[in-house]
């Protein structure tokens, strides 16, 4: 059993990267990669924990882009040690402006009588990259929604008004600067927000840009999704991956390699994802 997607505190998962890896272990997974947005800060500590926890750790960052308009996360699987450093001043600039977005958020929010502080939310979570997760979390434990679910659905959406995302990198810059790393360029959970269709006509324009793979097992899948998924990864020649975007207690009720007990991505995934 593997897990291609996981996060740890290093961006806005609950659970420290060296802890991860033996969670992993426990889990009985074979291959487990930790996936943080927008970060190779925590990929140090779960190497080295994870070398001695008897598993296969995949280092690898969830880059936010987007595509005609549309956001999408592209997965950098297998990335070298020694792209780390590179890849994270190729983001400082995303980071930046993510910062300032969420910053504005938190202040809008205030505004509008949600008594937040950007400050306090980041002391809260030390060594994090702050994203709307951090802020759901502050509005839930402020009793201000009643779940992290709700805050996304109703204050931290787009459509609310609140929240204005910060200018993105074009999934086909990414794509090609993940396979420059000595990376595979992976897009993550696209039946998330979108169908059949537009999936498709995503695909028709990155696969000819690099992208290698995408998931077709994840966590919030339905199995006629898995198996859409995996007739259009078989049509446009990727390989299939797959994760349960592991989150701890920022995500209750997602667990490492099952999900929430829907998920079972065999060795093979991984052993053709990383066989180049």
């Amino acid at each position: 059993m593997i897990d291609l997607h996981t996060h740890s505190n290093a961006s806005d998962g609950s659970v420290p990267p060296g802890l991860l890896a033996s969670l992993g272990r426990e889990a009985g997974l074979s291959w487990m990669a930790l996936t943080d947005h927008n970060t190779t800060g925590g990929l140090p500590a779960f190497l080295r924990a994870a070398q001695g926890a008897g598993l296969r750790p995949i280092a690898g960052a969830e880059i936010t882009c987007e595509h005609g308009g549309r956001e999408l996360h592209m997965l950098a699987l297998d990335l070298p040690e020694s792209s780390f450093s590179q890849l994270q001043t190729f983001l400082e600039d995303v980071v930046a402006r993510a910062r300032e977005s969420r910053q504005q958020l938190v202040l809008d929010l205030a505004k509008a009588g949600y008594p937040l502080r950007y400050e306090e939310i980041a002391r809260a979570h030390p060594g994090s990259l702050i994203n709307r997760m951090h802020i759901a979390l502050a509005l839930k434990d402020a009793g201000l929604v009643p779940s992290v679910k709700a805050a996304f659905d109703t204050l931290l959406s787009e459509q609310a008004g609140y929240y204005h995302p910060a200018r993105r990198l074009q999934a086909a810059d990414v794509i090609p600067m993940i396979r420059d790393l000595g990376a595979v360029p992976v897009w993550a959970h696209p039946f998330l927000k979108l169908d059949g269709s537009q999936v498709g006509g995503i695909l028709e324009d990155l696969v000819p840009r690099g992208l290698s793979a995408m998931e077709v097992y994840y966590t919030t899948y339905t199995p006629a999704q898995t198996q859409a998924a995996l007739a259009l990864a078989e049509k446009y020649r990727i390989k299939p991956s797959g994760g349960s975007d592991f989150h701890g207690t920022s995500k209750p009720g997602v667990a490492l390699g099952v999900g929430r007990g829907n998920l079972n991505i065999p060795d093979a995934v991984a052993e053709a994802l990383f066989d180049r």
